[in-house]
């Protein structure tokens, strides 16, 4: 029985597909990346101006 040839097809269709997956994965890790940085960016701002807002309201009283 002669299986080196079907392993060798096997590895190279394996090959193959992980060629083709390989981009795909780093522009879901890049968009995953972008969606992660909006909350904190969004949460900083809120932060600042819930800090500005605390500042100011102190002096109206």
């Amino acid at each position: 029985m002669n299986i080196a040839p079907r392993s060798f097809q096997d590895a190279d269709a394996l090959e193959e597909k992980l060629t083709h997956l390989e981009p795909q994965v780093a522009e879901l890790n890049s968009r995953l990346g972008e969606r992660d940085e909006d909350p904190a960016a969004t949460r900083a701002t809120n932060r600042e101006l819930m800090s500005q807002l605390n500042s100011t309201s102190g002096r109206c009283r």
